[in-house]
This record gives C-alpha cells, sequence and structure tokens, in this order.
C-alpha cells in the first residue's frame, strides 16, 4: 500500500511499529534549520512519503501520541529535536519511541560505524549504493548555488525524485534493522537499552536547556589570547628568522615563522638553531583499504616537543597546563627558568610553540563557539551580551559507552580558567558539579576484589601507591612523586606498555625513557599483584567467548591482539554506565515533580546542574541518592560536590551538611 501526496485522506496505519526518517535543510535547528519532509515504513507493509503542511504534521504528532504504536528512527534525538521545533511536545509523547542508532550500540559497543550505511551492509547484506546519489548532486552544484544563491545547497534544494528516493530508503532500512536489532537486545542487554532509549529524552532535553554564556567576557578572552598568540609568534620571528627553506629548484628566505608548518618550517627552525631532529611520525592506518601509510616525516606533536626539552621546561608545561596559568605568569617563567639554569635561548622554541597551539586552539575551538553559536543574545544597559549555548551530547559515539559532546568540546576544555569563565548560571540559581571520586579505581578495586587498593582508596590511594613505590612514609611524597603514581596507576591499569608510560610520564612533567617506564611498571605489579590476575581473567573470558560483559550488560567484543584494553573498557564502561542510570533516574525525578532544576551538561564523570536557591535543600540530598552506591560494589562508589555561585571557573567545595545550619 502506497501513500504519496494525501490531496484527500490522510492515511490511518494499521501497523504496530512504525519506522520514520525526517529530513532537514540542515543540522542546526536553533540558526533555522528545519525539518521540510519525512517518510514511514510499517511493520504491515504500508509506506509514504509526505511534504510538511500543517495537516501533514498534525497528522505526525497524533501518530506520536498513539499509544498502540511503536516509532524507530535511526538517531532519535536528532529527529526529536527538529520536531521539538515544529510544536511537537516530545517529552510527553504516547507512542513508544525506539531507535536502531542505540539499539546497535548497546549490542556491540567496540563497533566503531553505527550509521545506516554500516549496519545495512553488516546486518541486513544491503545494496547502500543510491545513498551516494544525493551526495554527489550537492557536491556536484555546490559551485553554481554559491555563485547564484550566496550559500551552498542542502538536501531540500536536490531534485524531488533523489530527496524521495533517499528519505524512503533510510525509513525502510530503519525499520528492518530494527526487527533484526531490537529481539537480540531484548534476549542480551534489556534493561541496559531500556536505559539508554530514556536518555535520549535526558541527553535532547540538556541540548534544549543550554547554559548562559557571558559573551562579553568570551570576546575579552578571545581578544587577549590572540594577542598573546601575537606576542609568542613575534619571539618566535626573532628566534628563527629569516629562515631559509631549500626546494629543489633554488631556496627562500622567509620573515614570517609557521609554527603549523611540520614539512618545511619547523625542520628548518630546529636545524638552525641546532637541536637534532630525532622523532619521526609513525604510518596511519588507511580507512578505506586497511593498509598503513604514511609516516616517516619529522614529528613535532605534543609529545615530541616535549621530549625537545630539558626537565625544568617540560615540568613547567605541565604544570602551567595542569593549573591553567596565566599568560604573563607561564611567559615570565619559561624566561626565569632558561635564566636560572643557563639554558640556551634555542630551549625556548618547543616551549613556544605548544603555547602558540593551546592559544590558537583556545581561540578557534572555544571562545568562536561561545560566540558565534549563542542564542537568545541579550545585551544590557551597561552593554554586555549574554547569550544561551547549546552544546551537542553524543550518547552513543565513544567505544567505551561514555559521553562525548561537541560544538563545543566540553570534554577537552580546560579545567580552571579560560573558557569555563565563561559558563555562568541563570538569576537566582548556582551552578553544582558533583563528580564521582575516583569512579573507575573503584570498579577497579571491583573487578579485582583488591583488599590493598579498596583500604586505600577512601583516604590517598596515589599517595600510599607512591609511598610504597619511593619507599618512603605518605607524610614525606611530594607532589611530583604523588602525581607520577597516579599517571601510573590508571596507564597500568588500563594495560599500557613501557613506551606509552614514557610518554605518559613525558607529557605530565617528568621526562621518562622506556626502560625507566618498565621499571616502574614492574614495581607496580609487585605493589598490586591483582592487575596482572584480573587482566589475564579478562583476556581468557574474551579467548573463550569473544567478548566481555560488564555488570550493567553491555557487551565489548574485543580482538584477541587488543585483549590489554579489556581492563580499560570494563572500568570506563561501567563508570559510564552507572552514570546514565544515575541521569535517567535524575532527570525523571526532577520532571515528576515539576521542579526548575535542570541537568545542563555530562562531563567526563561530573554531572552539572543549574539549581535555584529555593530547591538546593530538596534537591541536593536526592541528587546524591541517585548517583551513589555503597553497598552493590566491593567499594562503595561516591561523590564528590562543588557549586560555582558566579562562574564555572570559580567552584568551591561543598559538604553536603551545610545545608540543614
Amino acid at each position: 500500500m502506497q501513500y504519496t501526496d494525501y490531496k484527500n485522506a490522510l492515511p490511518n496505519l494499521k501497523g504496530k511499529i512504525i519506522a520514520f526518517d525526517t529530513e532537514a535543510t540542515g543540522l542546526d535547528p536553533w540558526h533555522g534549520d528545519r525539518v521540510f519532509c519525512w517518510a514511514y515504513y510499517s511493520s504491515k507493509g504500508e509506506w509514504g512519503f509526505m511534504w510538511k503542511t500543517s495537516s501533514n504534521l498534525a497528522w505526525l504528532k497524533n501518530l506520536l501520541n498513539d499509544d498502540s504504536k511503536h516509532i524507530v528512527f535511526h538517531n532519535a534525538k536528532y529527529d526529536l529535536q527538529m520536531l521539538y521545533f515544529e510544536g511537537i511536545d516530545v517529552f510527553n509523547l504516547k507512542s513508544d519511541i525506539h531507535d536502531t542508532m542505540v539499539l546497535s550500540k548497546v549490542l556491540d559497543s567496540v563497533e566503531k560505524f553505527h550509521n545506516l550505511r554500516h549496519l545495512s551492509r553488516r546486518y541486513l547484506r544491503g545494496d547502500t549504493s543510491d545513498k551516494d546519489e544525493i551526495e554527489y548532486w550537492l557536491k556536484s552544484n555546490k559551485r553554481a548555488f554559491v555563485k547564484q544563491y550566496n550559500r551552498s545547497p542542502n538536501f531540500s534544494d536536490a531534485p524531488i525524485k533523489l530527496i524521495k528516493k533517499r528519505v524512503l530508503w533510510d525509513a525502510q532500512t530503519t525499520l528492518k534493522l530494527f526487527s533484526k536489532l531490537y529481539p537480540l537486545a531484548k534476549k542480551r542487554c534489556r534493561e541496559l537499552y531500556e536505559t539508554e532509549r530514556k536518555l535520549i529524552l535526558v541527553c535532547l532535553h540538556m541540548e534544549l536547556s543550554g547554559v548562559t554564556i557571558d559573551i562579553s567576557k568570551a570576546k575579552q578572552l578571545k581578544e587577549e589570547a590572540s594577542n598573546h598568540s601575537k606576542q609568542i609568534q613575534k619571539e618566535l620571528n626573532q628566534l628563527v628568522c629569516p629562515l631559509t627553506l631549500q626546494y629543489n629548484k633554488g631556496k627562500e628566505v622567509i620573515k614570517q615563522f609557521n609554527p603549523n608548518s611540520p614539512l618545511k618550517h619547523l625542520p628548518a627552525a630546529f636545524e638552525k638553531l641546532g637541536i637534532s631532529l630525532r622523532y619521526r611520525t609513525k604510518p596511519k592506518k588507511n580507512k578505506k583499504k586497511g593498509r598503513k601509510t604514511g609516516g616517516g616525516n619529522w614529528s613535532f606533536d605534543e609529545y615530541s616537543l616535549i621530549r625537545y626539552t630539558s626537565k625544568p621546561l617540560s615540568e613547567v608545561l605541565y604544570q602551567s597546563s595542569k593549573e591553567n596559568w596565566g599568560f604573563d605568569k607561564f611567559y615570565n617563567v619559561i624566561h626565569n627558568i632558561v635564566d636560572k639554569y643557563k639554558l640556551p635561548k634555542s630551549e625556548l622554541l618547543p616551549a613556544l610553540i605548544l603555547k602558540h597551539r593551546e592559544l590558537t586552539k583556545l581561540v578557534s575551538t572555544y571562545y568562536a563557539h561561545l560566540i558565534e553559536d549563542c542564542v537568545d543574545v541579550v545585551t544590557t544597559p551597561a552593554g554586555r551580551e549574554f547569550g544561551v549555548l547549546h552544546c551537542k551530547f553524543n550518547q552513543s559515539e565513544a567505544v567505551t559507552g561514555r559521553f562525548s559532546s561537541s560544538k563545543p568540546n566540553l570534554q577537552n576544555m580546560p579545567r580552571l580558567l579560560g573558557p569555563r569563565e565563561c559558563f555562568i548560571p541563570r538569576k537566582g540559581r548556582k551552578l553544582w558539579l558533583i563528580d564521582y571520586a575516583q569512579v573507575e579505581m573503584r570498579f577497579y578495586a571491583h573487578f579485582a576484589k583488591d583488599k590493598k587498593m579498596a583500604e586505600r582508596l577512601p583516604s590517598d590511594l596515589h599517595r600510599w601507591t607512591a609511598s610504597e613505590m619511593y619507599k618512603k612514609p605518605p607524610e614525606q611524597i611530594t607532589k611530583e612523586e604523588r602525581e607520577r603514581a597516579g599517571s601510573i596507576n590508571f596507564a597500568v591499569i588500563y594495560g599500557s606498555g613501557a613506551a606509552t608510560m614514557a610518554e605518559t610520564l613525558s607529557r605530565k612533567g617528568s621526562p621518562t625513557t622506556q626502560s625507566k617506564a618498565l621499571q616502574f611498571i614492574n614495581k607496580y605489579h609487585s605493589i598490586y599483584p591483582s592487575v596482572r590476575k584480573t587482566a589475564r581473567k579478562l583476556s581468557h573470558q574474551l579467548a573463550v567467548q569473544g567478548y566481555i560483559t560488564n555488570p550493567f550488560g553491555r557487551r565489548y567484543y574485543i580482538p584477541n591482539k587488543f585483549s590489554y584494553k579489556a581492563l580499560n573498557y570494563m572500568c570506563q564502561g561501567t563508570s559510564a554506565d552507572l552514570i546514565k542510570k544515575a541521569m535517567v533516574g535524575i532527570w525523571f525525578w526532577l520532571r515528576e515533580r515539576c521542579l526548575r532544576t535542570k541537568l545542563l551538561m555530562t562531563i567526563h564523570d561530573e554531572l552539572v546542574f543549574e539549581i535555584p536557591y529555593s530547591e538546593e535543600k530538596l534537591v541536593l540530598p536526592k541528587l546524591i541518592q541517585f548517583m551513589e552506591d555503597r553497598t552493590n560494589y566491593f567499594v562503595p562508589i561516591t561523590v564528590g560536590i562543588d557549586v560555582a555561585k558566579k562562574r564555572w571557573s570559580q567552584k568551591e567545595k561543598f559538604e553536603l551538611t551545610s545545608l540543614v545550619h
């Protein structure tokens, strides 16, 4: 049965399971992108294509509120978000909403691709060649559209025939995938899928809520970072220019050094300053052909540049990054270090290049998004600008099951100053940051049943580890020794070898050779023999059944050659699923009670809430109750609380008991 234009009566679908695919003019509804059509396929063989009209929208709204229907999307968060902007209350739909992308993820978290094309090939043996037609048309017509309309074409500009073909294929494939994947999920990990399915709404609500940004502060910080970048550029020019570049047909003398030119400017600069080039890039795996290609050029990534610096400067690089030093402090300290230790001026080159990269990244990756992507911008009488930023949260991209984010990437945002100075609470509220305390180490202790580690976790595991490694009482352990022990704690448990360990420690201000790293590893295993025992147990499980399963039912199909990653996936994945379960519980509890508290962001093992003053005493104890688990694991899973009254960067420790007073 086919329905196409619906000029007369709209269809009354008999199928209980209906797969939908919506198409929009783009991916950003806050800046004007909107749905323009959709297609559906039902379990009774009904299918059709619809343009967006008021009557068709009303029909779709009624269908979504039919409690006898199961509505299936692929990447439901996107479709629901677009429908929200069409006036549909997606948070109170009566039909069951399902997502084949989420189904694929819970069934095989380690699989890299969960798009329709890949899943069709994997599960349905389907022909996906037609999916390229509309992309080819867009690419072929881009130049003409830019010339005529001063913009690139989008899906709505494509020929009707191609649009219908694409959207119908997507809907049909989604229905087929659901019939294939849903029975498997019900059998293997029903509870996990239900959590992830509910999490779609939680994630969508976070995106729609957004967070308030002090745009004026972002502009100020962007200008400062740009000026500091120019200052470093000027010193780099003085340090290495004029610079002679050699070519087959001659040479070129330049006066403006480009610190982002690893093939030309950087090798020439290092050679001019007498720094022997020692490190080369490694081959990368070709995504299409699977072979390793490239590599062999001189490497100037962060790790390589750190190894070119002496220990005093590498320690400054790490400390300044960890503590988010202001530019002036960083700039003065590195020059003082060079003077104090009578180092050659060439020592400044790697440090200045790294700082230049950091500053340019702040400008392009963070401040640009904070300024340009904000909506609902208001200007106060004093001339300050404020707006709302709607970050994108991805619940199904990371292999372990962890959240990721984009526009901007909050997971990689500097922890103290910089961009976090721009995030502020709405009037009458504070930002509350609730963080799981050493949650991955706690889950390791759970899986290993390691009593020694369990006893040390409540105090300071890293200090106790350093105490045994360096044969010193805990109170005599230095800050550097504790941090090194902390790095080793995580690195060894996650299967790092000597090479990775050396890189990790070097990045953190402790230049370390591979032989020295190997000594650290062996020493660590003598302190905590349970690490190797647990890793071998997981490797055996992989060899026998081909996968391992975390306590929430998430499976990790890991090839035997990567079995060293198993413990990493178990610890990170279990903590991620614990957090997701807490997020779902909290969000539904808040909605049931019509509270104004909002869950704004999830960053690693931390949840960020915006709580009105009047709700703090009611909400905070309940949040802790949802997040902590003191009984079901070998060690209690606990949280710590910080509060930011004015800016995210100005957080302070908070004790829950103080609410009583």
